[in-house]
């Protein structure tokens, strides 16, 4: 058993860094070379390397084995100069295995290896040797040819004591050079070189999302830089993250020909050199994220001049209310609204099912009225009769039916421990946007989660105008639309109750006012003395309607038994 004292008095004589925790040192290995990988209790001195590429991980060792370790290994390793280089290269020659994969597998030319300088270190991975604008070597970097990502392990790793630099550097950063390729690794420069593109241009980082200040610093001196990471979302989101810190006045964006994933990809696949300087000389200058130009409006500005009376968004199967609607449009926000007992979420539930019926998944906040009371009115309406007529048997099976026709998403906040916040709302609807694909959201009661959320703000005004502002920047960036329900003030008198409210009667701050692009007022008369048939009369007002701007009121008759909508 070696003392935290011992291993550390070791560590410091033998210049090796380290820096620990509570309950363990953590060092460099001395088998793999990866830095900050091994982990050696101070207890007992017992270690181990985390390290998926190291031939020792899994496995643990007393702190005899980590010095005899470092005593073979290390002093090669921490050698960085041109003798270190000249060793692996020499080793490459001598290693027809390695030689093969390079020429063959990643198909450079002997040329490409040359101008990298590319090795083969002691475990027979082959070395990717990277420096820094003074042309100084920082470190090395190897891969295993034989890795696969069953192996479990990591792709690459670095020799100890390495610090990522920039692959190529030595011969990019010549005096006079204005201008430069920054691809996603090694083996991309390698790919670039092989294509015959001068060696002066080419520059690697190690991983899209490696982005050192000195680099940034080191680039300085360029005036028109090309970026050619990986098609996918890591290398798109690297790119431009990259552009942003560079400047995106000088830097261009290369589209890797033919859906390939990068240049190596396409050198593998035999992609001719003509495709390859035509996806450089057509690199574009990258956009300002979230800003577009007037042409990206093209077919939206053409497809709403075809008809004016074309829905924009989904569509409820009520011909006039959709008419004048234009439909809920994706990122946008909605309001149902009335007095107590108009109908307020029975029609936005109508509405929202039509929705899902028309095939648009959606998700409902059932939060005043039971979901199963609601799901019960579905059945009504898809078996157009009432429920209290029908059989158990047949009431399952047309709940089994809206089940598998009808995409809708139920929040149960039955045994749910957290709060319906803000936040919590919007976390929903992205997840079910993801794994449902879910475009519309139903809140029945906005006062739940303005009422929850009033410890993130303070209470009252500020608070609801803070949560819509959330709410209409984050259904714009989810693209999602979101109905919500609002109540409105006591009236004053119950002849204010007989005549339908307008926007100034909402509760609430001016923000549950100015801030829904729709405002859909429910109103029916409530009069106790009115004939029965003539309480089932509903009239629906539009009284906001930013993106159709027209409003008006709808007429129509609610079916008690069907749980259906009937236009007049």
């Amino acid at each position: 058993m070696t003392s935290s004292e011992e291993v550390l008095k070791y560590l410091n004589q033998n210049n090796i860094e380290w820096k620990s925790n509570d309950s363990q040192i953590i060092t460099n290995c001395p088998a793999c070379g990866s830095e900050g990988k091994v982990y050696i209790g101070k207890d007992n001195g017992v270690w181990d390397c985390k390290s998926g590429s190291c031939e020792l991980n899994g496995k643990s060792f007393p702190f005899g084995k980590y010095q005899s370790l470092v005593g073979v290994k290390q002093p090669t390793q921490t050698k960085f100069d041109s003798s270190l280089l000249d060793e692996y290269k020499q080793r490459l020659q001598q290693n027809p295995a390695v030689m093969d994969w390079l020429l063959n597998v990643r198909k450079f030319t002997p040329e490409a290896i040359k101008v990298l300088e590319l090795g083969v270190d002691y475990n027979q991975f082959n070395t990717i040797p990277h420096f820094d604008r003074n042309h100084k070597l920082t470190g090395v970097q190897r891969r295993d040819p034989q890795w696969t990502k069953e192996s479990g392990k990591d792709k690459f790793s670095y020799i100890t004591g390495s610090k990522p630099g920039l692959i190529n550097g030595h011969n990019v950063f010549i005096q006079g050079n204005k201008q430069c390729i920054i691809f996603e690794g090694g083996y991309d420069v390698g790919a670039a070189l092989s294509y015959g593109i001068n060696k002066s241009f080419p520059l690697g980082v190690p991983g899209a999302k490696m982005r050192k200040d000195k680099w940034i610093d080191d680039l300085a001196t360029f005036d028109t830089i090309y970026i050619w990471y990986d098609s996918d979302q890591a290398g798109t989101s690297g790119a431009y993250d990259l552009a942003l810190r560079l400047g995106l006045k000088r830097c261009k964006r290369i589209i890797t020909p033919l859906g390939y994933k990068d240049i190596n990809e396409c050198l593998i696949n035999g992609v001719p050199k003509k495709d390859i300087i035509d996806a450089i000389t057509s690199a574009q200058h990258f956009s300002v994220s979230g800003v577009s130009s007037t042409i990206d409006f093209v077919e939206e500005v053409v497809n709403g001049s075809k008809d004016e009376h074309k829905a924009l968004g989904a569509i409820t199967g009520l011909q006039a209310f959709d008419k004048m609607m234009k439909g809920f449009k994706l990122g946008k926000i909605s309001l149902f609204s009335g007095f107590p007992d108009a109908g307020k979420t029975t029609f936005a539930k109508y509405c929202y099912y039509n929705i899902a019926l028309r095939g648009d998944p959606v998700l409902i906040f059932s939060m005043e009225t039971e979901p199963e009371v609601l799901i019960g009115d579905m059945v009504s309406i898809m078996g157009n009769k009432s429920k209290y007529t029908m059989q158990p048997s047949e009431i399952r099976s047309l709940v089994t039916k809206i089940n598998n026709e009808v995409p809708i998403h139920w929040y149960n906040f039955k045994g749910e421990e957290t709060q319906l916040t803000c936040d919590a709302l919007i976390q929903y609807a992205k997840a079910c946007r993801d794994r449902y694909g879910v475009k519309y959201v139903l809140l029945d009661d906005f006062s739940f989660i303005s009422n929850n959320s009033s410890n993130k703000y303070k209470t009252g005004v500020e608070n609801d105008d803070k949560i819509f502002l959330d709410l209409q920047d984050s259904f714009k960036r989810l693209d999602m639309h979101l109905s919500m329900i609002a109540h409105i003030k006591k009236p004053e008198s119950s002849k204010e109750e007989s005549k339908m409210p307008g926007m100034s009667d909402l509760k609430g701050s001016g923000a549950v006012m100015y801030k829904p692009d729709y405002i859909i007022m429910v109103h029916r008369d409530r009069d106790i003395d009115m004939p029965e048939e003539e309480q089932k009369f509903v009239e629906i007002g539009i009284v906001k309607n930013k993106p159709g701007n027209k409003r008006g009121k709808i007429r129509l008759k609610y079916n008690t038994d069907t749980c259906q909508y009937e236009e007049i």
